[in-house]
């Protein structure tokens, strides 16, 4: 019995030397996501917005590692386009839409240097259920057509689901303020990826090849460079800002292994340009003074592909297809 006693004596005395300084925050909430994707001349493509649940943890530890945003996001009923084939959802017209989000953003701080430099990385992705309303006859090609060369013919008044996952990841490194401060402010630069395949009308500006549809895979490799601000504001409460932009070179194949526009485009001596933007704002406010705090949030993103030939600058470029996303969110944190 004593020895168990010294035994615990010891890990009490470890823990709380190691955790003495340590802040950690768990929240939980709900955010409701919204995507606009661009829109085809024959059809209608419709989306619903849908809540999910979130679990966030931050963690502070000393001036050693800080990681301070992990995030868990979903809702129920999610049968994401791995569960099954894309064509098979597509026919089955099964599932819901879902979203699961993983956001880890780490930062690790050299002991006492004055730039408190950090690495960031990000990973998460995003399912979205549409329903395709068709306004004339098309015609409906699988990204997969040689593994299974078949194609749907749509009327005028018919209508199909499709499934789209946005996929994208992250990593850099961020100079700034520490995060713990009351007034802070970090940039940070990097380069990621992002991945989606989604019903899609092939067009450069206004010309467009009405009467096919696929399910286009886009491809943006991207170098990103971002600002992530806290403002204090009275009775401790606060706002946070986050701005990012994306920069980078773009694919786009119509039908795997048959059809890549990136390929023609650089046969032509053009190139599809990849650019993304996300912005935020969050207000914080403190319901129990180093206890409980309440947090509202609103988000929004735009995804665009365009296609520069050599006699237009990049100002200039052919948009051929642009996403924008909105989102807003609403979670209490219990500080430990």
């Amino acid at each position: 019995m004593k020895h168990i006693k010294t035994t615990l004596l010891c890990l009490i005395f470890v823990y709380s030397s190691l955790f003495s300084e340590e802040f950690l925050r768990v929240e939980s909430g709900a955010k409701w996501l919204m995507w606009f994707p661009d829109q085809p001349k024959r059809a209608e493509i419709q989306t619903k917005g849908y809540a999910g649940i979130t679990l966030n943890a931050r963690l502070n530890y000393k001036n050693i590692i800080r990681l301070y945003n992990l995030k868990y996001e979903f809702s129920n009923g999610i049968q994401a386009p791995t569960t099954k084939g894309r064509d098979e959802l597509i026919k089955d017209k099964a599932g819901t839409a879902g979203y699961i989000l993983f956001h880890l953003l780490s930062d690790m701080f050299i002991p006492d240097a004055w730039n408190n430099l950090a690495v960031v990385l990000r990973a998460h992705y995003e399912d979205y259920r549409s329903i395709v309303h068709f306004t004339d006859n098309v015609k409906y090609i699988p990204y997969n057509f040689n593994d299974d060369p078949y194609i749907d013919y749509y009327r005028a008044g018919q209508e199909a689901e499709f499934y789209t996952r946005f996929s994208d990841a992250f990593f850099g490194i961020s100079l700034g303020s520490p995060p713990g401060a009351e007034k802070f402010a970090r940039a940070y630069v990097g380069g990621g990826k992002t991945l989606y395949q989604k019903p899609y009308t092939f067009h450069i500006g206004e010309q467009e090849i009405e009467d096919t549809i696929t399910d286009t895979r886009f491809t943006g490799y991207f170098a990103g460079a971002g600002l992530v601000a806290r403002y204090p504001l009275q009775s401790q409460d606060a706002l946070f800002f986050t701005l990012e932009y994306h920069l980078g070179s773009g694919e786009m194949e119509l039908v795997k292994d048959r059809v890549d526009i990136t390929q023609i485009a650089d046969n032509n001596k053009s190139s599809i340009n990849y650019s993304g933007m996300e912005m935020g704002v969050e207000y914080e406010r403190v319901l129990i003074p180093d206890r409980i705090i309440l947090g509202m949030e609103s988000n929004f993103k735009i995804k665009s592909f365009d296609l520069q030939t050599p006699s237009t600058t990049y100002e200039e470029a052919y948009n051929m297809n642009q996403d924008y996303f909105w989102g807003i969110k609403v979670n209490v944190g219990w500080v430990i």
